[in-house]
């Protein structure tokens, strides 16, 4: 029982780690999109905006 449930919980693990570094890439290549589209003041407000909508999602 003990070795399954580690499984599990390892398994939730990995998924979550993939699904972060998925949205890490995502936000870095949208913020690379946003400084060479708009002036750095603004892409700098879009970085702000998006990482405190990342940071108070659960995962």
């Amino acid at each position: 029982m003990l070795e399954f449930t580690k499984k599990r919980t390892d398994s939730h693990y990995k998924k979550s780690i993939t699904e972060a570094a998925a949205q890490v890439k995502g936000l870095l290549l949208f913020f690379l999109r946003s400084f060479q589209r708009k002036k750095i003041k603004e892409a700098a407000g879009d970085i702000l905006f998006f990482f405190t909508i990342w940071a108070k999602k659960p995962f």
